[in-house]
């Protein structure tokens, strides 16, 4: 367990960048990230109705000022009603989601950049930190110099 417990996601958001320094783990995590992507894609193209309906309601609760990661706990009931959608429209896809995501960034760290996964001891800030790399990393500003993107 990491010694220093991170407040908010502001804070964690330079130590995640830091346990992702090199170039080839972040790819790691881009590819393995756009893989769960796509597979909960497909379980919405599987099921419009009912996956569409369940994402209505994890888009009201941003809608409604449901600050994500403004805390642990509400970062936590988000994510647990993502998944919850998920499984809802295609159970079978949410596991192979997972596991590749995790695959491709285990990976990451154990071979390429040779520390030990953030989502060890921050598993829901580190999904949400993930998903930000892979965006910024997507609109070509994770190495832009932009200030959101350095490392402490």
């Amino acid at each position: 367990m990491a010694t220093d417990r991170f407040e908010t996601f502001a804070e964690f958001w330079p130590h995640y960048l830091g346990e992702h320094r090199t170039p080839l783990c972040r790819v790691a995590h881009f590819v393995g990230t756009s893989i769960s992507i796509a597979l909960y894609a497909a379980s919405f193209a599987l099921d419009p109705v009912g996956f569409g309906g369940a994402m209505l309601f994890v888009v009201a609760l941003g809608a409604a000022g449901f600050s994500v990661v403004e805390s642990r706990a509400r970062a936590t009931v988000f994510l647990l009603a993502m998944f919850g959608v998920a499984a809802w429209a295609q159970p079978y896809l949410v596991p192979a989601a997972v596991a590749a995501g995790y695959a491709f960034a285990w990976v990451g760290h154990f071979h390429i950049e040779n520390n030990r996964p953030a989502s060890f001891d921050y598993p829901v800030w580190s999904f949400f930190a993930d998903l930000r790399m892979w965006a910024l990393m997507l609109t070509g500003r994770l190495w832009s110099g932009d200030p959101v993107t350095q490392v402490a």
